[in-house]
């Protein structure tokens, strides 16, 4: 909110406070930051791949794969994070091949834990139920009395529609 002050259509600020009001809970007022942010830099990777995940965490899974695939268009090379929220994105709006292959890419990349989440429950929603569980095993403290919900409860108040 500060830099905001300083710096009205400074697009990273509308960001950072779009992903704060995200966790929060304050969906209303993620949505506005997150507008206000593509309003002052539409042409940011990084814009766009905060726009997206908060899309995501909104609902609005097709907005953002839009946001995030043009992300990936303008900075190839970016973040493994990208991956993981195209990934995510995909899987909550019941794509899971398009899930599955995003978070394959995304631990080509790098090793991070969500994108190895993702896979997992990508993989036993599309049936594949034997290679999701060689996929949860890889996770740390993702054993066999291992609590899928614990593992998602850190997000829960993050989602606006709490079936995602």
């Amino acid at each position: 909110s500060r830099a905001l002050d300083l710096d009205p259509e400074y697009g990273a600020a509308h960001t950072a406070q779009a992903i704060a009001y995200t966790y929060l809970g304050r969906h209303s007022e993620a949505r506005s930051a997150a507008q206000h942010a593509l309003r002052a830099n539409a042409s940011d990777a990084d814009v766009l791949t905060r726009v997206g995940q908060v899309m995501s965490f909104l609902g609005e899974h097709e907005q953002a794969i839009r946001h995030l695939n043009d992300a990936i268009d303008l900075d190839p090379l970016g973040t493994a994070q990208r991956l993981n929220f195209l990934s995510r994105a995909y899987f909550f709006g019941g794509n899971y091949n398009q899930a599955i292959e995003n978070a394959r890419l995304c631990l080509d990349k790098s090793k991070i834990e969500p994108c190895r989440e993702t896979l997992a429950a990508a993989l036993a929603l599309s049936g594949r139920l034997q290679q999701a569980a060689d996929v949860w095993r890889e996770i740390p403290g993702a054993g066999r009395d291992a609590d899928p919900e614990r593992i998602v409860s850190r997000l829960r108040p993050a989602f606006k529609r709490q079936q995602d």
